[in-house]
């Protein structure tokens, strides 16, 4: 397996997208970014914490992998576009598919190919964490529906259906969830001043 140094370089971490630029690529899906953006606006307190400490923060790169379909990436991918905004962070975006040698780099239990994945980096795109998925509470939950549905011998499309009408009342607080653990992380990870 590659290296996280031989794969993400500087000039492939430049080739990633924006969130300005991803956003109007995402076609159908671009309501479902757009009524987070909408909805979720980062807590006073987190905003001004990631603004005082902007200098130390501005430093690192975020690299994010996403697909457009994940209700995941819905839901996180502007939480961590208000984040990198208020900090001064680099944020690139790439998708999965298109990216099969980054996403291994970041297995989920080592071997699922979980989104999105927030990648931190300091300045020298050295890694320094990363964060997968969803909030720890999210996890719990959706596993705790995953073992019941499966209990019911439903088809997929009807676990697909039913796990998103359960998800559904949750999106303002796994994004909250989201963006505490995120601050956790980057306060954690940080580089020093």
């Amino acid at each position: 397996m590659s290296t996280i140094a031989e794969v993400i370089t500087p000039e492939r971490y430049k080739k990633g997208f924006t969130y300005a630029e991803y956003l109007p690529q995402t076609g159908e899906f671009q309501p479902q970014f757009q009524n987070v953006e909408k909805a979720f606006k980062l807590p006073p307190e987190d905003a001004e914490h990631y603004r005082k400490n902007a200098g130390k923060l501005s430093s690192m790169k975020v690299l994010v992998l996403v697909g457009d379909t994940s209700p995941d990436v819905w839901r996180a991918l502007p939480v961590m576009d208000q984040i990198t905004k208020a900090a001064g962070i680099e944020m690139r975006i790439f998708r999965r598919d298109d990216n099969q040698d980054i996403m291994d780099l970041f297995l989920n239990q080592g071997k699922f190919r979980s989104i999105p994945v927030v990648a931190f980096f300091d300045k020298n795109l050295r890694p320094l964490g990363h964060w997968i998925e969803r909030p720890a509470v999210a996890h719990k939950l959706m596993e705790g529906w995953r073992a019941e549905l499966a209990a019911k011998n439903l088809s997929q499309d009807e676990v697909r259906a039913e796990l998103k009408r359960r998800r559904e009342p949750y999106v303002q607080e796994w994004c909250r969830d989201a963006a505490r653990e995120l601050r956790e992380w980057v306060t954690k990870i940080a580089p020093k001043a």
